[in-house]
């Protein structure tokens, strides 16, 4: 009989089952393991990956910031060219130690160089120094509305001229918007730049009252305004020595002494030719003075001035 052997069987038939169960259970928790790893990049699937991550990592770290190009606008705003010349690395621009000139053409000193940008578009900071390298130039001779010209000064700052107007008898200046950029290198502290604008910006009114220009002259360091050591005359135009500069207003409104300051040395003429009732004109004195002249009426039989209405401003 085969009876007693029974029990046996079953359980040796029982414990197979339960070992092929848990192998099936290893398998899966395996082959669930295996699938998360590969999504995840966990070991084995992850190590390579991670380690070169991880290098990758360093590299960015250990490397040295890649340098900036480094151009930043100096200054921006409307100019005037004249034969009084400007000088694009005064801030303003102005005619103090000027190396670029108009007087028909454009003209630079050896401390620089120009050159017509015929490219595409608008150049940036660095294409101007670039196309002046490869073209330099000291002498434009047509020029013309819309011409763009790229300039390098002599301490190398990049300038690009944006031609708006050439010179008419009111204004007798080539008139262009000029963007100055400079390389960060040259950057002076945000904190003296500050202090420097704030300081321009106050003015106080010296004297204010009519005056009456003439061949004999006027000077507007004097108070009230005469014609001792005379700087300022009309013979059918306005014209001045070296000591004062000064430019026909054609901004919006009235110009404030600031205003005047900047125009003028960004605009620098010594002669007017064409005066008008109501036009407003700009000056700046031997002393640093600045002055607004409204003209009030041109000189007849029975007023043989230049008369205007004079504003005088000083700083404190």
């Amino acid at each position: 009989m085969t009876w007693p052997n029974e029990p046996k069987a079953s359980r040796a038939r029982e414990g197979s089952a339960a070992w092929i169960t848990v192998a099936a259970t290893i398998v899966l928790v395996v082959l669930g393991y295996l699938g998360v790893a590969v999504a995840a990049h966990w070991w084995p699937f992850g190590t390579a990956s991670s380690k070169a991550a991880g290098s990758h990592s360093e590299q960015q770290a250990t490397s040295p910031v890649a340098p900036r190009s480094g151009w930043s606008v100096y200054w921006s705003g409307p100019v005037g060219i004249t034969g009084n010349g400007l000088n694009f690395d005064n801030k303003p621009p102005s005619s103090t130690s000027a190396d670029i000139f108009y007087n028909g053409s454009l003209t630079s000193t050896d401390t620089a160089t120009m050159a017509t940008w015929t490219g595409p578009g608008t150049p940036t900071a660095a294409k101007c120094q670039s196309w002046v390298t490869t073209h330099p130039s000291s002498i434009i001779g047509t020029i013309t509305t819309g011409m763009q010209i790229c300039l390098l000064t002599s301490q190398h700052r990049a300038v690009l001229l944006d031609v708006q107007n050439l010179p008419s008898g009111a204004a007798p200046d080539l008139e262009a918007q000029a963007t100055i950029w400079q390389q960060d290198s040259l950057l002076s502290s945000p904190s003296s730049s500050k202090s420097a604008k704030a300081a321009g910006n106050r003015w106080n009114v010296y004297w204010s009252g009519p005056v009456g220009i003439t061949g004999n002259g006027i000077n507007f360091d004097d108070k009230p305004p005469s014609s001792t050591s005379a700087d300022i005359f009309y013979n059918g135009s306005l014209t001045s020595t070296d000591a004062a500069t000064m430019a026909t207003w054609t901004g919006p409104g009235t110009p404030t002494a600031a205003k005047c300051q900047v125009w003028v040395t960004t605009h620098p003429s010594s002669i007017i030719g064409t005066i008008t009732t109501g036009m407003q004109i700009c000056l700046l004195t031997i002393q640093g003075r600045a002055v607004l002249l409204d003209v009030q009426s041109l000189p007849s039989g029975a007023a043989p001035d230049l008369q205007a209405h004079a504003t005088i401003w000083q700083q404190p």
